[in-house]
């Protein structure tokens, strides 16, 4: 006879013991915010910035919604949604321009879900409302599963939201990156494990070892550099991050529209971007190695449009 285990919630303190420290970075993941944004209804969300700064306010998590082009505005909370972060919450929306708002909290109370139901039903069409609460299982001695569940969010919105991306004409930016990257799969299949048929991301990040690589491309620019592990909150991270960044340094390269957009040079594009992945890979293991660098505060890179 099958036996069954108890599924067993856990605190979510015990995943993530700090807030900004672990439950922000983790959510910042590139996975994580695919788990998020299959739960809210949206094709991709893809990150523009954590602990993103706009005067005296410093929002959790700003991304992209790549399909609508919207701006997503993510507050996390490990405890019990109050009033004071749903005040700080509509504060940041208006401050970062948010078409999309995701209130990410261990807890929510009636009165909060009825604010977000309230926003999402007399607020302006192209702003929408989610509040998302975060859970922690576990079977017997098994790895924690964190699970989000939304438990208010605008009326239709899965269905709208398909209908407008579907129906939607993609830019001939997009056009060119959704294009280049299928190439760029079939040449080198395995390099972009997030790569899906009709995608159009911004820029290809690569997780190595928790160091992300980002390649990125336009018609009259490509560039390579590390990602998301120069704002780590984990000394080790960092400490490889810096064995790695003087020995292969970002870079931008101009190219010619003519050039770029002609498919017959594809092919030597799409080389130059796997032997960059190649050198980080090779780097990113040796810093696994490497004992001569401490921690230490490193440049952002450009953000890459």
């Amino acid at each position: 006879m099958v036996e069954f285990g108890e599924l067993v919630t856990v605190d979510p303190w015990h995943a993530w013991p700090h807030e900004a420290n672990d439950f922000t970075p983790w959510m910042a993941q590139p996975e994580n915010l695919d788990k998020l944004s299959r739960e809210v209804g949206l094709p991709a969300l893809e990150l523009e910035g954590r602990e993103v700064r706009e005067g005296s306010l410093r929002a959790d998590i700003i991304a992209h919604d790549v399909y609508n082009d919207r701006v997503v505005l993510i507050e996390n909370q490990l405890y019990p949604a109050n009033f004071d972060h749903l005040g700080r919450t509509l504060a940041y929306a208006d401050a970062f321009n948010a078409g999309i708002v995701v209130w990410v909290a261990a807890e929510f109370s009636a009165y909060h879900l009825a604010a977000f139901r309230w926003l999402n039903e007399h607020t302006k069409e192209d702003v929408d409302f989610f509040a998302v609460q975060v859970k922690v299982f576990r079977i017997g001695d098994s790895q924690m599963a964190p699970k989000f569940e939304v438990l208010e969010r605008p009326n239709n919105f899965v269905r709208e939201t398909r209908a407008r991306w579907e129906s939607r004409e993609p830019s001939e930016l997009w056009q060119f990156r959704q294009d280049f990257w299928e190439f760029y799969n079939q040449e080198y299949p395995g390099d972009l494990p997030r790569w899906r048929p009709g995608y159009r991301p911004r820029e290809a990040l690569i997780k190595i070892d928790d160091i992300f690589v980002a390649l990125s491309v336009s018609p009259d620019r490509r560039g390579r550099y590390l990602s998301h592990a120069r704002t780590s909150n984990d000394p080790e991270v960092r400490r490889r991050y810096n064995y790695v960044q003087p020995r292969f340094e970002q870079k931008f390269e101009p190219l010619s529209p003519d050039y770029s957009k002609d498919r017959e040079n594809w092919g030597e594009m799409a080389a130059w971007f796997h032997d960059a992945l190649e050198k980080y890979r090779k780097l990113i293991a040796e810093s696994a190695a490497a004992d001569d660098l401490e921690p230490q505060e490193q440049p952002m890179a450009p953000s890459e449009e």
